[in-house]
């Protein structure tokens, strides 16, 4: 840690407090009501005129998302994602990453570093799909691979509403054997969201452990096309965070990787997507997280952490192969809330 001065102020970097309250989408008047100070000091501690007490950079290191030694940095550090980006916004790369969106990438990857090791330990055998086409292919071909795997046809009749859609979509690719995660929030804290803005899904390609993230915040007609998106990404198998436009006055991507996965997911749902491209979802109220479970915290904790990896997980801490600790830690729970949770499955009660 940081050393203080002998009068305990923290002679932290003000640019880097500039830059962590700005990448935390603060205004100073927040980012002071955030920390407990007036914003005059805050201000004072940005221009370097004052220096924070070393408890007060701490907490500033807290509720601005940043590690406490960043604050300290002679330049901003570059942050770096680890997979790769392919969003843009009026055809430019996105930059410049969310604590939040971070946040949830870096707990995606640790399911699927958990999940990956516990398929090998099982003996799984690698899913037949992943990479099964090249972005040589047709995308025509591809997309009937898909839509015959993701059972369409068979899905497509009994769907009324979207929702109904897009929970059928998600059982059958958890049944195929990949993790879809859906939530509008970082971990279990609705004072967090995801914006839509900044990404709509990624997907973690692996032919163990493959994994999906969609954004709960996004409508559902779009999260289903996001989904059939990130599916096409797996067949290919390509990895990488998307912001796939899906208006029909959208422009098309310039990356080659995002047009092909594009024209897959649009060719496989059709007829349905020829419907969706003149849909208006407007009115829907977005960042509001309203898993399939409704208000039950459990079923909506299973949405937003796969069912499949939820219940490999408690599975493998009643066998004794994981600790509670860090399976509490994977979902983003404290034990308490772990236990119930195993109650809740080992009654039943998900059935």
């Amino acid at each position: 840690m940081p050393a203080a001065t002998a009068d305990n102020r923290a002679y932290i970097n003000p640019a880097l407090l500039t830059w962590a309250r700005q990448r935390a989408d603060l205004t100073p008047e927040q980012a002071a009501r955030r920390v407990g100070v007036a914003a005059g000091k805050l201000a004072a501690w940005e221009t370097g005129a004052a220096r924070p007490t070393l408890r007060q950079a701490e907490t500033l290191a807290q509720k601005l998302y940043v590690p406490f030694g960043y604050l300290y940095l002679s330049q901003i550090p570059p942050m770096d994602l680890d997979l790769p980006d392919l969003r843009t916004v009026d055809g430019r790369p996105v930059s410049n990453p969310s604590p939040e969106f971070e946040e949830v990438l870096n707990n995606a990857l640790a399911k699927q570093e958990w999940f990956k090791e516990y398929q090998q330990e099982e003996g799984a055998a690698p899913l037949p799909f992943i990479g099964r086409f090249s972005l040589t292919a047709s995308f025509r071909e591809v997309a009937a691979d898909l839509a015959d795997t993701m059972q369409i046809a068979q899905i497509r009749p009994a769907a009324a509403k979207w929702e109904t859609f897009l929970q059928s979509l998600i059982n059958q690719a958890e049944q195929k054997g990949v993790l879809v995660l859906r939530s509008s929030i970082v971990g279990e804290n609705t004072h967090r969201p995801l914006k839509v803005t900044e990404f709509r899904g990624f997907v973690l390609s692996d032919p163990l452990a493959p994994l999906i993230f969609l954004n709960g915040s996004d409508a559902r007609a779009a999260q289903s096309f996001t989904l059939m998106h990130e599916l096409a990404h797996l067949w290919v198998d390509e990895s990488g965070v998307s912001n796939p436009e899906y208006r029909p006055d959208g422009a098309e991507s310039s990356n080659p990787v995002e047009r092909f996965c594009y024209q897959v997911a649009a060719a496989a749902l059709a007829p349905d997507w020829d419907k969706f491209r003149h849909y208006d979802d407007a009115a829907l109220p977005g960042g509001k997280d309203r898993p399939p479970g409704g208000g039950d915290p459990n079923r909506n904790l299973l949405a937003r952490n796969s069912p499949a990896f939820t219940q490999a997980l408690v599975a493998a801490v009643l066998q004794g192969r994981t600790t509670e600790r860090e399976a509490a830690r994977l979902l983003n729970l404290k034990i308490p809330a772990f236990d119930h949770l195993v109650r809740w499955l080992t009654a039943g009660a998900a059935g």
